[in-house]
């Protein structure tokens, strides 16, 4: 189910197979302590973590270097020390918060997918490892307390039936909540997952009443529950409702089978015991982990095509008979690792006892550790940006004090043939590769440095950083806004600084200058706020001569989505009205620049096989919205003039300067990437740009 869903998107519901894996292994896992339990009267930790190992750690290994090593081969260095980043998170067991706090998608099957990205589940289910065969071992404990071995048998499996459900109900609330919430969050979330691995588990601590089922009824459940799953897979969306509680289909349906279908020989049991169903079941774990690479990368060198998915099943064929035979066998017959599953002799068991729990410890620590790193700066583990230095990358030159360097500008008109060029390219300008493999680190404007220019935090406290350029021109311009204002601020250099121009900049990333609510996916509406109030100040300390502003559409989705397009609209309009009227007092001509048309982001879209072509974007519909919202704005600010010596407010259009008539917005213009990401000019496309700047402002 889950190859065919991500090879050819189907059957629907497909992701459902990563539930009833859940199910699966807590069933599995449960039934294996316990019949240790049951024979020895303990648990071995190392012969159970031993026993994981030589299941799950050489292919697993085998697929994570074969893949970091393919990636630069197939993309170019961003997105290959992205999916080096990943292989560090799928190592260390926190795939899946990576995937969070990398705001990843799991669902949406774009040109960024990771192709390590299916490793969430192995994570979350080795973190189960680490914590359920401890609670098997209390549950045991308690259980000692009482009589015979019989009673103490019960009595274990009463308890962990007890700990489960118990658990179960604070997994389900979470779940509930992270669903409704954060539908994206809660596909890779542990605790959202964790009630799926209980109905295993009741079905394994339950076995000896199970058993107790008249045959009748237990193929009559055996039934209801293939069909639940049957159900699940084809009708289950996965993008509504899902994990919680979408998911209960497949994995009641799940329990339903391994509760009542283990010792059963009706025919739902004997089709699963066909000798193609057990072929293939062998070979399921390799086959898992080598399909999603090969979805991922075979596309992106092929592009998307039947020959290409024809390609790729052929190609996960083939690795997973190659590491089933020369990799997984061999491992589950090593012989050093069996050599930890053999009981220890009563004098060193106490000593193994010791080290057992210290490697429990040890490997929690590993997991916590990881996953809090994830949570706590996420840029610094999964966005390339932040290792382009070590790769070669380099800063454009100060923020402050310095004079940009010129660069042959578009004017009105070469910009309409350069757009049109850059549509119709089919390869990639070699001027360009090395900025495609420099992980961007010199792409972006020097000003958009949050650590050294002027593109702020919003949560941070004390004075804001801003830029200056020409500190003794004869006149004065000050960009504000977001972070699409910073990366406007080598044009502005540009087109006003060779003219005697004093160029001051202030930005804060994510919060947009005009004075709209900010949506809860944005931040916080205080720290939005005072980021308004502080690009406010900047202006009215320095009173200068022009005043431009800018801001990325991103908070305007975010608006409608959150309250629907048409309250967008008029929030939007009635917060650029707000401010516009604000700056007109300050200042006495006041510019609200048009933001680029957001786009493809090339660390996801650029391929060493591919083209320009397949990184072009199209006009969307909310760039429009906002763009006539600021429109209406700044018209009803005009026409209300808030004192009669108000300064005069004007709309920038710049949608001509990276678009074709027909709404095509290609990423190379004149030989130039045009973004690095998904909306901000690389510095190279803005000081190209500042002579169109210059004949728009009239000077």
């Amino acid at each position: 189910m889950i190859v065919l869903y991500h090879l050819v998107g189907i059957p629907l519901g497909g992701v459902i197979g990563v539930d009833v894996f859940f199910v699966i292994s807590g069933f599995l896992i449960t039934g294996l302590l316990l019949r240790e339990l049951d024979e020895t009267g303990r648990v071995s930790l190392a012969a159970f973590y031993a026993r994981r190992a030589r299941r799950i750690l050489p292919v697993a290994g085998v697929v994570l270097v074969v893949t970091v090593a393919a990636a630069p081969l197939v993309w170019f260095a961003p997105r290959a020390v992205r999916t080096a980043l990943d292989a560090v998170a799928a190592a260390s067991f926190v795939e899946n918060w990576h995937l969070i706090a990398s705001q990843r998608s799991y669902l949406q099957h774009d040109a960024g997918v990771s192709p390590l990205q299916h490793f969430w589940s192995l994570a979350v289910e080795e973190q189960f490892y680490i914590a359920w065969p401890l609670v098997v071992i209390a549950g045991a404990l308690v259980a000692a307390r009482f009589g015979s071995v019989a009673r103490r048998r019960s009595r274990t499996r009463a308890v962990l039936s007890v700990a489960a459900i118990a658990f179960l109900v604070p997994s389900v609330a979470h779940a509930s909540i992270q669903t409704a919430s954060d539908i994206d969050a809660a596909y890779f979330d542990t605790f959202s997952r964790a009630w799926e691995f209980v109905p295993g588990i009741l079905a394994a601590t339950g076995r000896p009443l199970l058993a107790r089922v008249p045959r009748h009824w237990r193929r009559v459940l055996l039934w209801t529950g293939a069909a639940s799953i049957a159900f699940a897979c084809v009708f289950v969306d996965p993008h509504v409702a899902f994990p919680w509680p979408r998911a209960v289909f497949a994995t009641l349906g799940t329990a339903l089978i391994v509760g009542f279908g283990t010792d059963d020989e009706g025919l739902i049991t004997r089709l699963l015991a066909l000798p193609p169903a057990r072929w293939l079941g062998k070979r399921s774990y390799s086959l898992y982990l080598w399909h999603f690479p090969a979805a991922v990368m075979i596309p992106a060198v092929l592009g998307r095509s039947w020959w290409a998915l024809l390609a790729a099943l052929a190609l996960t064929g083939l690795l997973t008979t190659l590491s089933y035979r020369l990799v997984e066998r061999p491992a589950l017959r090593s012989g050093w690792l069996r050599r930890l599953e053999s009981p220890p002799d009563r004098r060193r068991r106490h000593h193994r006892r010791r080290l057992e729990l210290a490697g429990v410890a040890g490997l929690a620590l590993v997991v916590v550790g990881s996953g809090s790193l994830q949570l706590a700066a996420p840029e610094k583990l999964g966005d390339p940006l932040s290792l382009a230095l070590p790769l070669g990358g380099s800063a454009t030159g100060s923020a402050t004090g310095s004079t940009p360097a010129s660069a042959q500008p578009f004017s009105s008109s070469s910009i309409g043939a350069g757009v049109r060029e850059g549509a119709d390219r089919d390869s990639w300008p070699s001027s360009l590769s090395p900025a495609l493999d420099r992980a961007f680190g010199d792409s972006l404007p020097a000003a958009f440095d949050m650590a050294s220019g002027c593109r702020n935090d919003p949560r941070q406290a004390g004075a804001p950083r801003s830029c200056l350029w020409n500190p003794d021109g004869k006149r004065t311009v000050t960009l504000i806004g977001d972070s699409t204002a910073a990366a406007w601020s080598s044009a502005v250099t540009t087109a006003l600084v060779p003219r005697g121009w004093r160029v001051e900049a202030l930005s804060y990333n994510g919060c947009s200058p005009f004075d709209v609510p900010t949506p809860r996916a944005v931040g916080s509406q205080a720290d939005c706020r005072r980021s308004r109030s502080r690009l406010i100040e900047q202006v009215a300390e320095s009173h200068p001569d022009l005043v431009l502003v800018s801001s990325g559409i991103a908070s305007y989705s975010d608006l409608a989505t959150e309250h629907g397009r048409r309250a967008a609209d008029s929030l939007w309009a009635a917060g650029t009205r707000r401010t516009v009227s604000r700056l007109a007092e300050l200042s006495p001509r006041v510019v609200v620049v048009e933001n680029p048309p957001p786009g493809q982001s090339v660390v996801d879209c650029a391929t060493r096989a591919g083209s320009p072509r397949e990184c072009a974007s199209h006009v969307g519909r909310d760039h429009v919205d906002a763009g006539r919202a600021e429109l209406q704005g700044i018209q009803d600010a005009d026409t209300s003039r808030p004192t009669p010596d108000s300064g005069i407010a004007s709309y920038l259009p710049t949608r001509q300067w990276f678009c074709t008539s027909a709404g095509v917005c290609p990423v190379v213009v004149g030989g130039r990437l045009v973004r690095p990401d998904r909306s901000h000019l690389t510095d190279a496309m803005s000081r190209a740009l500042g002579g169109l700047l210059r004949e728009a402002l009239g000077d």
